[in-house]
């Protein structure tokens, strides 16, 4: 199905109205844009959505925390015709607003697929990533980096099992001298010395002291 100029530039007003609903959170607004089996993959680990009414409550969730606090800038956006639909790539910056100060959060790469119905163009399909920083030029996958944060990770891992297990060895330590301490006081006379030292030479054992 061929698509004109006009069809590409209605389905993109759709978009235009998709993202501004969003950032300013107006909900009915952006439910408009929704085709009923709308699908989304977002950025994070819940931004999964696998139909209309699954957007809508996502969007709802995100809504006060988006209102007034992020900005798209520098975008880059192109529209192309694919097999009767209509695929928007895009590619911008980030900005939140922390207290007083706009700061750059991250690029992002949106694309997204629009259908006609017969209630005009709706999105029906939503795809976002943010790069992955660790990789560098002429990588696909930051391996070599992965590596090294793995072997930094087991090296804190290690560290912090030897400080747990420093400090489990003093409380028991502690824990036996106490014990020891308390018979000590409780001791009346000299003929219960002996019950004292069998305790103290228990407790010793038990540390694994010979």
């Amino acid at each position: 199905m061929h698509l004109t100029k006009k069809q590409v530039e209605e389905a993109r007003n759709v978009y235009n109205l998709y993202w501004d609903s969003y950032i300013k959170g107006d909900v009915d607004s952006f439910a408009s844009t929704l085709d009923n089996y709308f699908e989304m993959i977002g950025t994070s680990e819940i931004e999964v959505c696998h139909n209309k009414a699954e957007g809508i409550e996502f969007f709802k969730g995100q809504a006060e925390e988006l209102i007034g606090s992020v900005e798209m800038r520098n975008r880059e956006i192109n529209a192309i015709p694919v097999e009767g639909m209509v695929l928007v790539n895009e590619m911008c910056d980030i900005y939140v607003l922390a207290e007083t100060d706009w700061n750059f959060y991250s690029r992002i790469r949106i694309s997204t697929f629009l259908r006609e119905t017969s209630d005009g163009w709706k999105v029906v399909q939503q795809h976002g990533s943010l790069p992955d920083m660790r990789v560098q030029a002429g990588e696909t996958l930051a391996i070599d980096k992965i590596s090294r944060e793995n072997i930094e990770l087991r090296d804190a891992v290690k560290r912090r099992t030897a400080e747990l297990e420093s400090k489990n060895r003093e409380l028991e330590v502690e824990t036996a001298l106490e014990r020891v301490r308390a018979s000590t006081m409780a001791m009346q006379d000299s003929d219960e010395l002996a019950e004292v030292s069998s305790l103290l030479f228990q407790q010793l054992k038990e540390l694994g002291v010979n």
